[in-house]
């Protein structure tokens, strides 16, 4: 069981998430205020970030260039959004993500996606 923290400011997005990965075994928790992102990165780092790319405070973009600069050990992050494909791998490759997944894509997909994530990560020593 891996712990992921989602990122996002979709009530809907964060409820799949949690629905859809928790079935697949795994504790997922959702970030809600950015002001607390540095504390959640310092006190209990996640295994896997399920990022969002657009948001009203930051960015995902931003947001993901912050947690690299937080985290303690490489951790994957996948970026969800439901934007077009080209900007999903655009912004995956800007902050150095494992995969990318658009929100509409099935259930399986994400469920693969983030398992796979996570079996890299495992596999590099992360």
């Amino acid at each position: 069981m891996a712990r992921i923290l989602v990122i996002d400011d979709s009530a809907t997005a964060i409820q799949r998430a949690k629905i859809v990965l928790g079935r697949a075994g795994h504790q997922v928790e959702a970030l809600e205020m950015m002001i607390y992102l540095g504390r959640v990165f310092r006190q209990n780092p996640p295994d896997l970030v399920l990022l969002d790319l657009r948001m009203p405070a930051l960015s995902g973009v931003a947001c993901g260039r912050l947690i690299r600069r937080f985290q303690d050990r490489p951790i994957p992050i996948v970026v969800h959004s439901s934007q077009a494909e080209d900007e999903l791998v655009l912004a995956a490759n800007e902050v150095g993500a494992a995969g990318c997944v658009r929100k509409d894509d099935s259930d399986e997909i994400l469920v693969e996606t983030v398992n796979r994530a996570l079996a890299d990560a495992a596999g590099r020593g992360a």
